[in-house]
């Protein structure tokens, strides 16, 4: 295995165990979001990590230039997967990677509001 190849792995065992450690610590759940912010610092940089080519699935934002869509990492997050499991799925991905989608995501509904309905009376 190649030195940056061996850093980036030990990079990514190390985040991960400090994820889990903090989720199964008493009463503290900290948010992989909380973890990888600490870490990487900026979410531009993150963010980078999403690319986008119309010649892999028709120009859906993907991870890094590599045929795994955003869409998919969430979907695998949404039904109960951990970060770990995917990235032990993926050799390649990252922590950032899946950061990179989480951030996103999110991105879109940040600045979402819902105003309560206005009056008492049903309808």
């Amino acid at each position: 295995m190649e030195k940056d190849q061996h850093d980036r792995e030990m990079t990514r065992r190390v985040l991960c165990g400090r994820l889990f450690e903090n989720w199964k610590a008493e009463g503290r759940r900290a948010s992989f979001g909380e973890l990888m912010r600490n870490e990487t610092g900026n979410e531009e940089e993150v963010l980078r990590r999403i690319t986008v080519d119309p010649k892999i699935f028709g120009g859906k934002p993907i991870i890094r230039g590599r045929r795994l869509a955003v869409e998919h990492v969430l979907g695998m997050l949404a039904a109960g997967d951990s970060p770990e499991t995917i990235l032990a799925g993926y050799p390649w991905l990252e922590p950032e990677d899946v950061q990179a989608c989480l951030i996103y995501a999110r991105r879109p509904v940040g600045p979402e509001r819902v105003e309560p309905a206005v009056g008492g009376g049903s309808s």
